[in-house]
């Protein structure tokens, strides 16, 4: 090698090392940025998806409560249970597989006015079908926010699930006090209180276009250098899953198994309580002070405390043995009903007890099943959206049939309860307020 080829050699590898001093150094700068960004970013989301959550299901949870200002007691308010429940049900079972073809952008809108509007109906109008009308909108508003919210999460980090799982457990704390609040405590009208809340699912919107990161969003650095082609890009690597042939859906269900059908226990074990089970275990005034609608209402809350907690714990006690929970409930549900068969636990608080524990399985299953296949490494990437969104149904089916168990177990429980141990004491009923 003559001394002038050395020379540039050694030129070329100072060069080249120079270039990678400066490249080295942007990539610190950027990566720096960028963490700087991403906490900023997460935390946004994370909000965003609480308040998704809290108000996808807040209608639901309101109507529930409102059941006997919607219809009075000339009508059953299993009614109100079915029309807020089967459409949704209905929604969940059948949109993943269409429903991905419809933008995000426009799914949250449609969610939010059938939520809005839901309200305005049942508030404005005086036919019983017609407010019925509203509840089955709030329904579908419901149904198809959460296969929406859950399947949009494959695209931000997992812990926007037990973001969102926490939101629908505040849900139910906020949408029975408020309702309870605004009628009993403030005396307002049934009508006023659901003008008051037709607005705040609004908050959807805000949170959806304001609030959350786009998830189309790509953030890209590039580093001009004499090797035009080194890039450092920060790319989403999810991409939608716009054309899945039927077969391949059907498919996907297969390794979703272990989470969905301890999902299925949990969900039927648990609406067979809280539906059939549960308001056949009477107590009369006289041994805790209380009428039984009263205690019924108790139930309810005391259920969506513990459903609350444990759908906010999935990052402090995370659960991978799912199958555990389905057992439990569905022992829980066997050991209830053979308490309203028997009646051998007079004493309320005992009952309260067992209703919170059976909250915290409920909460427990529903975060931890979407928890899990958003961090599954044996499902693809590009599956996940739509396996996130799949698992609605099986919930979703799990309560369908305990509805259906229902119909006969409901009125075998109670007739046996009131009329065996409490001869006396007819169905409780509870008058309406005034419009």
């Amino acid at each position: 090698m003559t001394t002038s080829e050395a020379v540039d050699t050694e030129y070329s590898r100072l060069k080249a090392g120079e270039k990678n001093k400066i490249l080295n150094d942007e990539k610190e700068e950027y990566e720096t940025k960028k963490k700087c960004c991403d906490f900023q970013e997460k935390a946004r989301n994370l909000i965003a998806y609480f308040i998704l959550g809290l108000m996808n299901n807040f209608a639901y949870v309101v109507f529930l409560s409102a059941a006997l200002d919607i219809l009075g007691n000339k009508l059953p308010p299993a009614l109100v249970l079915l029309a807020d429940i089967f459409p949704g049900l209905a929604v969940q079972a059948v949109a993943p597989f269409f429903f991905e073809k419809i933008p995000y952008a426009i799914r949250v809108w449609i969610i939010t006015l059938l939520a809005v509007g839901s309200f305005v109906i049942v508030g404005a109008f005086n036919p019983v079908w017609v407010r019925i009308l509203g509840v089955v909108l709030a329904s579908i508003s419901s149904g198809l926010g959460e296969i929406t919210y859950m399947a949009l999460s494959s695209y931000y980090h997992k812990n926007t699930i037990s973001f969102y799982s926490s939101g629908t457990g505040a849900a139910g704390i906020l949408g029975s006090l408020m309702y309870l609040a605004l009628t009993t405590w403030a005396k307002l009208s049934d009508r006023i209180t659901l003008y008051i809340c037709a607005p705040l699912p609004l908050a959807m919107v805000l949170s959806y276009f304001v609030l959350m990161e786009n998830y189309k969003k790509k953030s890209s650095y590039n580093i001009d250098t004499i090797n035009s082609d080194l890039k450092i890009n920060d790319t989403d690597q999810k991409t939608l899953v716009n054309s899945l042939p039927l077969k391949k859906r059907i498919q996907l269900q297969w390794p979703l198994i272990p989470y969905t059908a301890p999902l299925f226990l949990v969900y039927f074990a648990e609406y067979t309580i809280n539906q059939s089970i549960v308001p056949a275990i009477v107590f009369p005034k006289s041994k805790i002070g209380w009428p039984q609608e009263d205690v019924y209402r108790y139930y309810q809350f005391i259920y969506q405390i513990g459903v609350f907690i444990s759908r906010s714990s999935v990052n402090i006690f995370p659960i991978k043995r799912l199958w555990t929970l389905g057992f439990w409930q569905l022992a829980n549900m066997i050991f209830l009903g053979t308490v309203a068969y028997y009646y051998y636990i007079p004493n309320v608080w005992i009952i309260f007890v067992i209703i919170l524990y059976e909250g915290l399985l409920g909460g427990a299953v529903y975060v931890n099943a979407f928890y899990l296949v958003s961090g599954a490494t044996h499902i693809e990437k590009r599956y996940k959206e739509f396996c996130l969104s799949s698992i609605s149904f099986w919930y979703a089916y799990g309560i369908l049939l305990s509805s259906i168990a229902g119909l006969f177990l409901a009125p075998w429980l109670s007739s046996h309860a009131y009329y065996n141990y409490w001869p006396p004491t007819a169905p409780p009923t509870v008058p309406t307020r005034k419009h």
